[in-house]
């Protein structure tokens, strides 16, 4: 704040921060995050029921005919009415369904006999807000989650200048749009669903009859086959990442379903989005001996995801050691670092006299096996497989730096460069002949104990909610609470859901006939 003329500031007594999980504890997730966003745009993590595209456009577009107020308030009534609709209708399926925006609240309401649901009681609390309601966030799940994707393909448009009302986009020859998907998804329901459920947002309520006769039309997970409205989606996806922009030309998410496709041809057995990941790692960015920009983008996504997992398991198996030993009492930081390094030098060798080129010299096992004994180990052996990781990525990458600058600067890369994966390993080589023990303890200052405490300081900005997992004073540190190192979600597994819902994949991510169809047409990039 800053105070004007006759205006003075005293000093208060104020309440104990409260300690909250938070999520990156060391803030070198964000690369991943822009990576996969620029591979896969239209998509996110969110997400995962294909048809929500088509129907949000034809909702847009019968809000345009039956309402068309450009009052924020009432485009927002009217979707959150309808993703209630939808919740309620699911609970009535015979089969489940997945995916489905507000359910958990929906099933909650059904599961009390009731047979008669007022949708203003389900959309909004007794006060008029959205809190205890089907959907907290105000906009409703359209608002959340979907308008950022829906505009990103070119399916939504605002109404006006940074208005908070929205239409379907115009039949455009260049792109799928909004009024193209939103006749598709009316031809694919029948007179008596439409008539119904717009009678249900009218009236603001439905009966337990009126729900079970918008299924199967409106069943959220379920596309029939070889209708327009499959076809459309199909190209959706395949379509260039943001078909609205013109200049725009980049098809990163083309290429990738293709990759992903071709994977599921050849791997036998059900396989995760991180098992895919892992496959685009060892390509290095090459196809068939040329570079491969597709492939590119998604080893360096995971050549990030290695270190931002590495560090933070070295920042787990460090507090996990503060907690052992020593919580709850206070003890120097300069005593963690020493004795935490001592111990991992004892583990890698029985020389007290060691080099950092000693060390990553002896790193013989490939990534995915550290990372595999990682995930199984505590405290100290933690410190030391994050450790490992960082060398052994060191060791497969060290001549492909230069060529994924490329590819990261300056879209992606982390602002606060020193803590990028590319600048780091760029500087091991000046460490090669640094005294082991003298490495360690600067990497467990300087990259785990200092950048947590910048980060957790950044996150607080004004509020009273901290994510510290330590507490300095004095420079002498006491353990708070732990977080374990995970991988990002880089959107593979949504898109895979979007195929199993388009037919093109099963329920084993295995290639369907019309999967192995695609595969030999000319949609690609």
């Amino acid at each position: 704040m800053s105070l004007t003329s006759n205006q003075s500031a005293i000093p208060f007594l104020g309440k104990k921060m409260s300690f909250i999980r938070g999520l990156d504890p060391l803030g070198l997730q964000n690369a991943s995050e822009r990576t996969y966003s620029k591979l896969l745009q239209g998509l996110s993590n969110v997400t995962n029921r294909i048809r929500y595209y088509s129907f949000y456009s034809w909702l847009l577009d019968n809000y345009a005919k039956k309402s068309g107020s450009t009052d924020p308030k009432d485009q927002e009534r009217f979707i959150r009415k309808a993703e209630y609709t939808l919740a309620l209708a699911s609970q009535f399926s015979e089969t489940s369904i997945g995916g489905v925006t507000g359910s958990l609240f929906a099933s909650g309401k059904v599961k009390d006999g009731t047979t008669v649901f007022p949708l203003i009681e389900g959309a909004y609390n007794a006060e008029g807000g959205t809190e205890g309601s089907y959907w907290k966030y105000q906009n409703g799940a359209f608002g959340q989650y979907y308008i950022g994707v829906l505009m990103d393909m070119g399916l939504i448009v605002r109404r006006e200048d940074n208005a908070w009302v929205f239409a379907r986009t115009n039949t455009n020859e260049e792109f799928i749009t909004g009024e193209e998907l939103a006749t598709a998804f009316d031809a694919s329901i029948s007179y008596n669903t439409r008539k119904v459920f717009f009678k249900i947002l009218e009236d603001e309520q439905a009966t337990k009859e009126q729900l079970q006769q918008l299924l199967p039309d409106l069943n959220i997970s379920l596309i029939t086959p070889n209708t327009k409205e499959s076809e459309l989606l199909l190209k959706m996806v395949l379509q260039k990442d943001t078909p609205a922009q013109i200049e725009s030309t980049s098809k990163y998410r083309n290429r990738t379903i293709q990759l992903l496709l071709n994977y599921a041809s050849i791997e036998q057995n059900d396989f995760a989005d991180r098992d895919f990941v892992f496959d685009l790692y060892t390509k290095k960015g090459y196809k068939n001996g040329a570079e491969d920009e597709t492939l590119r983008g998604w080893y360096y996504y995971q050549i990030n995801e290695f270190w931002q997992y590495a560090c933070t398991a070295i920042l787990n198996g460090t507090l996990s050691y503060l907690h052992d030993k020593y919580s709850p009492r206070n003890i120097p930081v300069s005593l963690l670092v020493e004795e935490i390094s001592n111990e991992v030098i004892k583990i890698n060798s029985t020389e007290k006299t060691l080099q950092l080129k000693d060390v990553i010299e002896q790193t013989e096992q490939d990534l995915i096996t550290i990372y595999q004994n990682n995930i199984k180990s505590e405290g100290i052996l933690r410190v030391v497989s994050g450790f490992q990781i960082i060398w052994r990525l060191y060791l497969e990458n060290k001549n492909e730096l230069e060529r994924l600058e490329g590819f990261v600067y300056p879209e992606i890369a982390n602002r606060d460069n020193k803590f990028h994966v590319l600048y780091y390993l760029r500087k091991i080589d000046g460490f090669l002949k640094t005294d082991l023990n003298q490495y360690l303890q600067g990497f467990l200052l300087t990259y785990i104990i200092y950048r947590h405490q910048f980060v957790a300081y950044k996150k607080i900005g004004g509020g009273s909610k901290t994510t510290q997992k330590f507490i300095i004073e004095d420079n002498a540190i006491r353990y708070v609470d732990n977080f374990n190192p995970f991988f990002t979600s880089p959107r593979i597994q949504n898109l895979m859901a979007y195929l199993r819902d388009l037919g093109i994949l099963n329920q084993e991510n295995q290639l369907e006939e019309k999967g192995k169809e695609l595969l030999s047409q000319e949609v690609w990039s």
